[in-house]
Order: structure tokens, then C-alpha cells, then sequence
């Protein structure tokens, strides 16, 4: 059996070292390529509910009209701002925002607070009722209604909003890493075309 006969498997094809490496390189690419794609779905679904929701919020928002801006106007007035508890709310919020702002690039500190976020959110009605039971021990006034008007604004619709921020930024991310392994696979393979013309 000559050396070119061992170079060639049963098909009739190349089946050395090199092919087969390549062979596995591409599948393992491929296999990266559709793992990021699927996340990257997973993010633009959540980020679609995210932006129903605050479509909701809008709507409500334009159909109410005046009422409503009157009625947030009241809301507004209604809270006793120089209570400290809630000013430290406030810098909390703001903390949490400039957090996100200043890494932005980071997906392990973004997550982090998207996930914590998730939870506050998730246990909002709890915050609430114990809010209610307790307010005297740490307010002047009692703030904690049924419907949970003052955990919403104060609370929740902040870390709503920095949830958005997280799954626009983190859409972005993915959307410039698909392109940028696109980009690196099609210098590849302009390179192993190049090496192919010049073995010939």
C-alpha cells in the first residue's frame, strides 16, 4: 500500500490529521455559533416582554389621559420626601443605575443585578405587606396601601427600567459577538482558499 493510498479513506476523500482537526474545529464553531444564536433569541424574547409590558404601561398611560397625570401629580405630593428611608431608596436606585452604566460591559455584574431585580420584583407584594405591618417602626405615614401604588413607583418600575437597560445592552453584546465570529469564520475561510490556490 503506497503513502497515498493511507491518505485516503473508504469514501474516497482526505482523511489526515489535518482534515479531520479542521473537520472537528468547524463542527465545534458551529456548535458555538447555534448556542449563542439560541441565547441570543432567549434574550430578544425576554427583552420583546420587557417592552410589551412598558407598551402596556404607555397605553394606559395615553387613554387615561389627564386623570392620570393629575393623579401621579397627588401621588407625588403625598410623599413625604425628606423621610430618610426614602431618600435612601432613591440612592439606591440611582446606585443601581450607575452601576449598570459604568459596567456596562461586564455580563457577570449586569446579570447579577438583573437577577436581583428579578426577585425584588417577584416578592414586591411581600415588601409590601410587612411594609404595612411595620411602618411605624420607620415612617411617618403609612404608605403601604392594598394595591401597592408606592412599592410600584418607588420599587419596581426603577428596577424595571434597569432590567430594560440590561437586555438592550445585552442583546447589543451578543449581537456584536455573532458578527465579530462571522467575521473572524470568513477570514478563514479566505485564508484556506488562498492556501488551497497556492498548493495547487
Amino acid at each position: 500500500m503506497s503513502s497515498s493510498d493511507a491518505d485516503v479513506g473508504p469514501s474516497g476523500e482526505p482523511s489526515t490529521m489535518d482534515d479531520l482537526q479542521s473537520q472537528a474545529q468547524e463542527l465545534l464553531q458551529q456548535n458555538i455559533a447555534q448556542s449563542k444564536k439560541s441565547f441570543l433569541e432567549t434574550v430578544v424574547d425576554a427583552h420583546n416582554d420587557v417592552i410589551a409590558e412598558f407598551s402596556k404601561i404607555w397605553n394606559q398611560l395615553v387613554v387615561s389621559g389627564p386623570s392620570m397625570i393629575q393623579d401621579f401629580t397627588e401621588f407625588i405630593r403625598a410623599i413625604d420626601w425628606s423621610e430618610r428611608w426614602i431618600q435612601a431608596i432613591l440612592a439606591v436606585q440611582a446606585c443601581i443605575l450607575l452601576t449598570l452604566i459604568i459596567f456596562r460591559n461586564n455580563m457577570v455584574v449586569q446579570n447579577t443585578i438583573f437577577a436581583l431585580s428579578v426577585v425584588v420584583i417577584y416578592k414586591a407584594d411581600v415588601l409590601n405587606a410587612w411594609g404595612a405591618r411595620h411602618w411605624e417602626d420607620f415612617a411617618r405615614h403609612n404608605y403601604f396601601e392594598k394595591n401597592g401604588a408606592f412599592v410600584s413607583a418607588l420599587i419596581s418600575a426603577p428596577l424595571l427600567f434597569g432590567m430594560l437597560i440590561v437586555l438592550v445592552n445585552l442583546a447589543m453584546h451578543f449581537i456584536q459577538t455573532l458578527v465579530l465570529m462571522k467575521t473572524e469564520q470568513l477570514k478563514k475561510a479566505k485564508a484556506k482558499a488562498k492556501g488551497k490556490k497556492k498548493t495547487q
